[in-house]
């Protein structure tokens, strides 16, 4: 896959002596609230189909670790049984932002760099999580070569997690789902980057007229009425839109909500990329921004 280097080490992404730690597993470990943040679901195939474009992807894998379009929200993964159900809510990292680890030879220095801490929360309906996977890029470097790569590591796990007993049998299984939240993150980032114009038509029945002569009406076709469901749309739809809303008079109500991250284009071919950011007059303000809910349409593609 694409996705620059995939390493899989036992090396510890901090200081296992840290004065921290206990703040830190204090803090893994404590309640909040995952429906203050921007929330996606979707069920284990439509979440596989996300993930597999991965493969092959144009740009680079850390991109989508270190330039995020929404850097915090929370994925929710139906099972395929009722009640199945795993909430990851992806946060920003509470972990110092780069560990330098020295290899055993003197001239391997490795670089982890925490930047979001994954909560994973297993069929128990959000409560407490049952595991925190720390995700990064990660920096390898010897005799002047270097090799870049991402990470996912789990950082914190409560003694009741239900993974633990998959664990038994062995690291791989460990290494396995670590490395699925990441991609799953990952998927997510790929989705918001491409956001593809969707068209769906929508059938409406048309209002029938009062029979006037006794016969039998031919009965018409209904009315079909092309809705425009958008996640990013194209130069035509797009000079529409912002036309009808720079004329429409509009009152916003909302205290908060966010623009996702996302690439500027210019008529130069210059291409800077713009981070996430808030909006609104209390953008400013704990707990005033408006979440949103991200729906992702199985079946169209760019």
């Amino acid at each position: 896959m694409n996705l620059d280097t995939f390493i899989s080490c036992e090396t510890n992404i901090f200081d296992v002596n840290d004065s921290r730690l206990k703040t830190w597993g204090n803090r893994w470990s404590s309640s909040f609230d995952w429906r203050g943040y921007d929330q996606i679901e979707m069920n284990e195939e439509e979440l596989n189909n996300l993930v597999e474009p991965l493969n092959g992807m144009s740009y680079a894998g850390s991109d989508l670790i270190l330039k995020p379009a929404l850097p915090e929200f929370t994925l929710r993964i139906f099972g395929t049984e009722k009640g199945q159900e795993t909430r990851v809510c992806f946060r920003k990292t509470i972990l110092p932002p780069s560990q330098t680890v020295h290899g055993e030879a003197e001239a391997l220095i490795e670089i982890f760099t925490p930047l979001i801490d994954a909560y994973v929360f297993i069929n128990n309906k959000g409560e407490l999580a049952d595991e925190v996977i720390t995700i990064g890029p990660h920096l390898i470097s010897h005799d002047g070569k270097e090799i870049t790569g991402t990470f996912s590591k789990a950082v914190w796990s409560s003694t009741t997690n239900p993974l633990l007993e998959f664990y038994t049998i062995g690291r791989q299984e460990a290494l396995e789902f670590e490395r699925g939240m990441k991609l799953a993150y990952m998927a997510i980032q790929k989705a918001l980057y491409d956001r593809p114009t969707l068209f769906t038509k929508r059938t409406e029945p048309k209002k029938s007229k009062p029979l006037t002569n006794g016969r039998k009406r031919k009965k018409k076709k209904r009315n079909v009425v092309r809705a425009v469901k958008v996640i990013n749309v194209n130069k035509i739809e797009m000079k529409k839109f912002v036309e009808e809303m720079n004329t429409a008079k509009r009152t916003i109500n909302c205290p908060s909500w966010g623009v996702i991250g996302h690439w500027r284009n210019y008529k130069s071919g210059k291409r800077t990329w713009v981070q996430p950011y808030r909006k609104g007059k209390d953008r400013h303000k704990e707990g005033a921004y408006a979440p949103k809910e991200y729906r992702f349409i199985e079946g169209v593609t760019k």
